[in-house]
């Protein structure tokens, strides 16, 4: 029997090409949660949510009690992967936590009219409202800010109204809104 190196190669070829296939389909069904820093409170998961919903990439923050969800990716804020999306805007949150997160609300971008975006109040931003998101151009900013922030909001809102930073019950403005973070912050997170 005469040795045939063609005929080893397209062996071995076959083989590394069924071996990659095999990996390819296991990493597939592995979660998609990115990896993050141990110490890190901010994460994204996929989530349902209900109501017929799909599983909707979500940020969520490691609480004592457990992970709560903060913000839900939705569609409307359009462009990238809502992946990258979450891991993205769970990156920013916790670099503001560690300045000391005290609320969310939108405002108008000033560099791009038309278009608004969500952001976060800190102790150190002082009257600063650093970028959390930017919304899709076109949307309500309004509409898009409750669909975002619905898992921080069930627990706010009674009755048409939201806790101002005061800590005093305020009417919902008729086209603002802010969530005050301070209730749903660890302890050690509020006092930073």
């Amino acid at each position: 029997m005469k040795f045939n190196t063609d005929n080893l190669t397209v062996a071995v070829l076959g083989l590394l090409v069924a071996i990659w296939g095999a990996v390819w389909t296991i990493v597939e069904k592995l979660p998609k949660t990115p990896l993050v820093d141990e110490n890190a409170r901010f994460y994204c998961t996929l989530k349902s949510f209900g109501q017929g919903e799909s599983d909707i990439w979500t940020v969520m923050y490691q609480r004592e009690e457990g992970s709560k969800p903060w913000l839900k990716i939705v569609t409307s804020l359009g462009g990238r992967d809502p992946q990258r999306r979450c891991s993205e805007i769970a990156g920013r949150l916790e670099i503001y936590r560690q300045d000391g997160l005290m609320e969310l609300t939108y405002r108008d971008n000033p560099t791009t009219p038309g278009q608004a975006v969500v952001c976060a109040y800190t102790r150190l931003s002082g009257t600063n409202c650093p970028l959390v998101i930017t919304l899709q151009r076109g949307t309500d900013p309004y509409k898009t800010f409750r669909l975002i922030t619905a898992p921080l909001r069930d627990e706010q809102l009674q009755g048409g109204v939201y806790q101002s930073p005061n800590g005093r019950p305020q009417s919902v403005p008729g086209n603002n809104l802010s969530v005050e973070l301070a209730p749903h912050l660890r302890a050690k997170d509020r006092d930073k």
